[in-house]
């Protein structure tokens, strides 16, 4: 191999580099911050490692190779994170945007184990710490019975955490499931129920579970019953909580029932739908949380009680934090990596997407890198075989010298 070509080789492998680290740092500090180690760590601690990942990310950016498409999309990315900053006031959406533009021409596999193994180590620390005192494990009196949140900051965290843990491991194992790993998710359903009383997250781990046996289960051939309608359903996720949201009214007996096996948030969404206008590139949301519904919160028929304000949905989160524009590209680039993928006959990652966006009806994460490694995949190379962008790099290199 020619020495012309070994350079740019070696540019794509640092920029790489440099990527892979910005992500480790960033699902780390990401990740500490919803424990209580939280309250140990300075928070200039956090705000050093916010600024380590955004000079790393935009090394990645500028040492990066791209079409011209790409490089299109990278400014309207770049352009977007600025006027929802303006309009909001939030510096997430910078490292987050940021982030998703450097994970162009990468794999998300490796996103996915970088985060898995991160977060495994993360858990365990946290859950340790909690037990032997260093850090404190509140526990909440909800409804007469207890719920731990072992070192994290609420015992729907923790579980949170558990059910995008045991999702990663699930997606980095793919076929090579076997039967004794299924059980895997049902002893965390059990766990995570007896521990936190986290009813939606136990049922999400069970999710998993099925959709996993179904995975290694059916062919291809079977599998391709899903193609027509399949990439449809982020934004059909995302409808329906909007919609149930903005139609729930306390006076309606079946909007009741429903809101309160959702613990309030359809009354959530819709005081939040009420109080703040749909805007294009976002606002400022303020959200104050307790701790769990303790107590009458929310939109009831008793009136309006803020003393806790907080959305669950994240489509609504989103749709209000970020605005009508970054919801809309954010869904389609879910919906074209589900499309892309079935296309190409790799149904693990969609399978995967498809219970994300159901958990997002009822949790927030959905663009929080510190639970959700599979943010990226709106960007990232994500196809089974995708080719990496050292490849690419050798490849197009290839070309020209010819």
């Amino acid at each position: 191999m020619s020495n012309h070509l070994k350079h740019p080789q070696r540019i794509a492998q640092l920029s790489l580099g440099i990527y892979y680290l910005g992500t480790f740092l960033y699902i780390a500090y990401t990740f500490l911050q919803t424990t209580l180690f939280s309250a140990l760590i300075p928070n200039a601690v956090f705000s050093l490692a916010k600024y380590l990942c955004l000079a790393l990310f935009v090394g990645r950016i500028l040492t990066n190779r791209y079409s011209d498409r790409q490089l299109l999309g990278v400014f309207g990315g770049l352009l977007l994170a600025v006027l929802i900053y303006q309009n909001s006031g939030d510096t997430s959406i910078v490292v987050l945007m940021l982030f998703l533009l450097s994970s162009l021409n990468c794999r998300s596999s490796t996103v996915i184990k970088i985060y898995f193994w991160t977060a495994l180590g993360l858990i365990a620390l946290t859950i340790g710490s909690a037990l032997v005192g260093i850090v404190d494990n509140y526990h909440y009196q909800v409804n007469g019975s207890t719920r731990y949140a072992f070192g994290f900051l609420y015992s729907t965290d923790f579980a949170a955490h558990i059910f995008y843990l045991c999702l990663a491991y699930v997606y980095v194992r793919g076929k090579r499931l076997k039967k004794l790993e299924f059980l895997i998710p049902v002893v965390l359903a059990i766990l995570v129920f007896l521990l936190t009383k986290a009813k939606l997250d136990t049922a999400l781990l069970i999710l998993i579970l099925l959709a996993a046996m179904d995975y290694r289960r059916l062919s291809n051939t079977q599998m391709k019953k899903f193609d027509r309608w399949l990439y449809l359903f982020p934004v059909l996720m995302a409808a329906l909580s909007i919609g149930a949201s903005w139609l729930f009214t306390p006076t309606n007996t079946i909007f009741v029932k429903i809101d309160g096996f959702f613990t309030h948030r359809l009354a959530m969404g819709h005081l939040a739908l009420y109080e703040y206008p749909m805007r294009w590139f976002g606002q400022y949301v303020f959200q104050q949380g307790s701790g769990g519904l303790t107590f009458p919160t929310g939109l009831t028929t008793a009136g309006t009680n803020l003393s806790y304000f907080f959305i669950d949905s994240s489509y609504i989160k989103v749709l209000l934090s970020f605005g009508i524009v970054f919801l809309g590209c954010y869904l389609f680039g879910l919906s074209h990596a589900i499309r892309f993928n079935v296309e190409h006959q790799a149904y693990l990652l969609p399978l995967v997407l498809v219970i994300i966006c159901i958990s997002s009806i009822i949790d927030h994460h959905l663009l929080d890198i510190a639970y959700n490694p599979f943010v990226i995949c709106v960007l990232a190379n994500n196809a089974v075989g995708s080719v990496g962008s050292e490849e690419r790099l050798y490849h197009w290199f290839k070309r020209d010298s010819r």
